[in-house]
C-alpha cells in the first residue's frame, strides 16, 4: 500500500498522495492500539531504501520517514528499519548530493521522538557493527542471516565486544544441522540461495 508504483488506487486508499498510500496502514495501527492493552507493544518495520525497482518496489526514504513520524502520532511504540547496511556513511542516492547528508538511520532517528525505539539492520556482522548503529542513536540491532547462522551472536557479542562472525552464508547443510535449523527452513533457505550445495 505504501509504495507509489504499486498503489495504484483511485480511491482514498491510494494513488499519488502519501496520505492516501499510508491511510490502511495507519489506522490498522490505530485499530491496534485502541483495542490491546496500553503495555501491549506495537511497532513497525519500515523498507526505506529504493533498489527493487525490479520487483515494483520504488520507496521513497523521505516518505518512510514521514509514515514513521505518523505512526509515532498514532501511538506506535517502536520502528524498524530495515536497511542495506548499517555504515555511517551509508547514504541513500537521493541525499548524497545533499551538503548534510546523514546516514538514512540516522534521519529515522532524529525524526522520532527519544521515547520510541528505533531497530535497525543491515550486515551486522560483529560487536564492532552494533557499536556503530548505537553511536548513530539506534537502540536495538536487529540481525537475519546473522541470527540464522549464528543464533547466539547476542551472547557472543556480550562476553567480547570484538567478537566477528565467521560462519557466513552460503552455509554448508552440516553447520545449518549445528545451529538446529529444521529441514523445511533449510529448504526456504535454498530459495534465498544462501544455502551452499
Amino acid at each position: 500500500f505504501l509504495c507509489p508504483d504499486l498503489n495504484t488506487r483511485s480511491d482514498k486508499w491510494g494513488g499519488p498522495e502519501l496520505k492516501d498510500r499510508a491511510r490502511l496502514t495507519r489506522e490498522v495501527t490505530r485499530a491496534i492500539k485502541a483495542i490491546v492493552s496500553p503495555d501491549f507493544i506495537v511497532g513497525i518495520r519500515l523498507s526505506p531504501e529504493p533498489g527493487y525497482e525490479k520487483a515494483g518496489w520504488n520507496m521513497d526514504p523521505d516518505e518512510n520517514v514521514q509514515v514513521a513520524k505518523w505512526l509515532v502520532e498514532d501511538g506506535i511504540d517502536f520502528v524498524s528499519v530495515s536497511l542495506f547496511s548499517h555504515s555511517p556513511t551509508h547514504v541513500t542516492p537521493k541525499h548524497a548530493d545533499k551538503p548534510d547528508a546523514k546516514p538514512l538511520v540516522q534521519v529515522f532517528r532524529d525524526a522520532i521522538p527519544k521515547d520510541v525505539v528505533v531497530m535497525s539492520c543491515g550486515g551486522i556482522q560483529s560487536g564492532h557493527d552494533v557499536q556503530t548503529l548505537m553511536d548513530m542513536g539506534v537502540d536495538v540491532a536487529v540481525m537475519g542471516k546473522t541470527a540464522i547462522g549464528t543464533p547466539d551472536f547476542p551472547k557472543k557479542v556480550q562476553e567480547d565486544s570484538d567478537y566477528k562472525v565467521t560462519d557466513l552464508p552460503p552455509w554448508s547443510l552440516a553447520h545449518l544441522e549445528s545451529v538446529d535449523a529444521t529441514p523445511p527452513f533449510v529448504e526456504f533457505l535454498r530459495g534465498m540461495r544462501v544455502v551452499a550445495e
